[in-house]
């Protein structure tokens, strides 16, 4: 055999192998498939630990800021689950909570358990407690958050997480946030142009103008994209209470990008004009304003028309329909949507999405938040010089509290963001080394004002008294006439500025000869009150020093009747003429080209500085009055980006029959010729504050 194998023991051998191989596989897949802990189990084990699931608030317990929205998100730990799979609740009424976990406390003192559970497995679920602070409390951290002063959240001793509201809702809008979806049905869709002719005066079409006797609310916030500063006026019709237009004015240094949009009764968009300009002038979509307008029908963009500036045309009508419309009205240059490349048909269907977003997020935006105001003003040693770096502290008499400190820029300058709601303030001023300080008392704001400013504030170290000469004249006559005397006139003094009722430090009786007095004061702010038979008692804020003059000039307005209103205008040395312009509603003008018409008249015209300027409305009727001051001297040479005008010290008082109504103060820090006061709307006055380097369509304002 020789060491060979036979054929029979290698057949053999195979077989072993193979039963050996067999006897291997079916110990392995029973140990796979029946040990326990082995196998399948052991995987579906490890992948379940990969995925386990859980939820948990970082904290137990959060204080947030009334009307807030604040994402609750931030604030929660989630393991492997994402957003879209929570559900969000509370148990207050009081607490609003959006499917994407945004919430907001509508209240004060409010406390509410907040839960975030899964959607698939209730049984995976957080909670904690969130609460809102008392009134007063509350409006201290919307303060401290406008102002950067508060901007991050803080722990408090009992372990609450009072949130600083990073996201800005109250004092922020985001008209970008896409919340809105455009209607998919076109199919017989037109715009009716019945809402924008009812409401604008439009040549030529009867029954139009309705909006000028619309009630107006102003509001400010801030751009949350851009952080532009945006302000905006809402036009509410006075007997249903709607809003049917609002316009919006984003300011970016000297350029406006302006949108009016309008809205009918049921809050449905009809129409948007959208343009750019240095300045804003009230006004309707005429087609001399280059521009883009939209026409919606029930969330449909039915006509996208632009108008550049050199007046070129073209209609993007989305159907048949409103094609025959604009035909109709006498409209050229028309294309029809299915018309279009479809990269144009893009940009129309974006244009339509983001006007959508844009007009919806706008008016939910006045509808429930109350907006911004900024205080704001210089302060100035007794030369007149900006101080930089004085301590500026705001205190609130409305919640007797502090609610601001901060600092005076390079340029002497200040401004404090507050909730935009009625209130009382006084602001304390002290320079760093502590050697001087001054106090502004009753500084007011209502709903409506925007950006208020304030007097100049002077500091100064002198401590000695010096002698002054005060005269008192009647706002109504010529100051060099012996006329303009207000003999037996009541004088008190007091410390500091607008302080109407605080401790009188000096008082006098003005003579019978030249209405004035005589008196040794102490260096300072102070606030002269003078109160006569016949006349308005008068507040007047004066700084003395031995750098100022000795000898001041007060203006009394004689007692108005119930269908009267007086308003005087005075300033400083510079520029030597300032002029009154009073636009009433029947579209004429009281000025110094034009001293009387029916019902209102110009009563004195200053020419070489100082005023006053006084206009007397003797019969005030319903609509809309304009008042605006233009300087002269610098209109009448074209040297439009003067800051004379904001330099001057300028300062408008408005006085009904109840007394001093309204006083203005120049915007400080601007450039241009022109400063739009207020309105008069339907007798209620309207505060403007707008500033304008562009006279283009003002050429009244220098009229020879």
């Amino acid at each position: 055999m020789g060491g060979k194998k036979s054929g029979r023991n290698i057949a053999l051998e195979v077989i072993s192998a193979a039963a050996i191989s067999v006897i291997i596989t079916a110990a392995m897949l029973f140990y796979v498939f029946w040990t326990p802990g082995g196998g399948k189990d052991s995987t579906d084990q490890d992948k379940k630990q990969e995925k386990e699931v859980s939820l948990k608030f970082k904290d137990k317990k959060y204080s947030l800021s009334v009307k807030c929205a604040q994402d609750m998100n931030d604030y929660l730990e989630r393991m492997n689950i994402g957003k879209d799979q929570i559900v969000w609740s509370a148990d207050s009424p009081e607490v609003e909570v959006g499917s994407n976990g945004m919430v907001a406390i509508q209240d004060y003192n409010v406390s509410s358990r907040l839960t975030a559970k899964s959607k698939k497995d209730k049984k995976i679920a957080a909670t904690c407690q969130i609460s809102s602070a008392s009134e007063q409390k509350d409006f201290k951290n919307k303060v401290a958050d406008y102002n950067a002063v508060r901007t991050s959240d803080k722990k408090m001793k009992d372990g609450t997480v009072s949130v600083c509201n990073k996201n800005g809702m109250e004092s922020k809008i985001d008209v970008e946030e896409d919340n809105y979806q455009p209607s998919k049905k076109t199919k017989g869709k037109s715009w009716d142009s019945g809402l924008f002719y009812r409401l604008e005066d439009v040549e030529g079409i009867k029954g139009g103008g309705q909006i000028n006797d619309y009630v107006i609310e102003r509001k400010q916030f801030i751009n949350a994209r851009t952080g532009n500063v945006m302000e905006y006026e809402v036009y509410r019709n006075p007997d249903s209470k709607k809003i049917n237009k609002i316009v919006g004015i984003e300011h970016d240094d000297s350029q406006l990008y302006i949108s009016e949009y309008y809205y009918t009764n049921g809050k449905k968009l009809n129409f948007i004009l959208s343009y750019e300009d240095e300045n804003y002038l009230p006004n309707y979509a005429n087609a001399e304003i280059a521009g883009e307008r939209y026409l919606f029908d029930n969330d449909t963009l039915v006509n996208w028309r632009i108008i550049t500036e050199s007046q070129h045309i073209t209609n993007y009508a989305r159907n048949e329909k409103e094609e025959k419309r604009l035909r109709s009205t006498g409209w050229n240059n028309i294309k029809q949507y299915r018309q279009l490349t479809q990269k144009k048909k893009k940009q129309f269907l974006q244009r339509e999405a983001s006007m959508i977003n844009a007009a919806y997020n706008t008016l939910r935006k006045m509808e429930e938040y109350e907006g911004i105001s900024a205080i704001r003003g210089q302060v100035s040693n007794e030369d007149g010089n900006p101080l930089s770096d004085v301590n500026v502290a705001l205190h609130s008499d409305t919640y007797d509290c502090g609610v601001y400190e901060g600092k005076t820029n390079e340029s002497g300058y200040y401004e404090v963001y507050v909730p935009s709601q009625k209130g009382v303030y006084h602001m304390d001023y002290q320079t760093e080394d502590k050697s001087a300080s001054e106090t502004l008392y009753n500084i007011e704001l209502d709903s409506d004002s925007l950006g208020v400013d304030q007097d100049t504030v002077y500091l100064t170290e002198e401590k000695g008294e010096n002698s002054y000469h005060f005269q008192f004249l009647d706002a109504t006559k010529n100051r060099s006439s012996s006329e303009a005397y207000v003999a037996g006139a009541e004088i008190s003094f007091r410390r500091g500025g607008n302080n109407y009722s605080g401790e009188v430090v000096e008082y006098a009786v003005t003579d019978r000869f030249q209405g004035s007095v005589s008196k040794s004061l102490p260096s300072g702010m102070y606030t002269v009150e003078s109160a006569c038979s016949g006349y308005m008692t008068e507040y007047r804020n004066v700084f003395l020093s031995s750098r100022t003059e000795d000898t001041f000039t007060i203006l009394m307005t004689p007692q108005l009747a119930g269908d009267e209103m007086r308003i005087i205008l005075d300033w400083g040395a510079s520029p030597n003429d300032e002029d009154s312009h009073l636009f009433t509603p029947s579209g004429e003008q009281v000025c110094y080209y034009n001293k009387e018409i029916y019902g209102a008249n110009l009563d004195i015209d200053d020419m070489d500085g100082y005023g006053p300027e006084t206009v007397t409305i003797t019969n005030l009727q319903r609509g809309v009055y304009k008042y605006y001051v233009a300087d002269y001297t610098h209109c009448s040479s074209n040297e439009v980006r003067s800051t004379a005008l904001s330099e001057s010290g300028a300062t408008v008082r408005v006085y009904t029959n109840r007394g001093l109504e309204k006083t203005f103060y120049v915007p400080k820090n601007q450039k241009g010729v022109i400063w739009e006061v207020f309105a008069i709307r339907n007798g209620e006055i309207v505060p403007i504050q707008r500033y304008y380097d562009s006279i283009q369509d003002k050429e009244w304002c220098r009229k020879g």
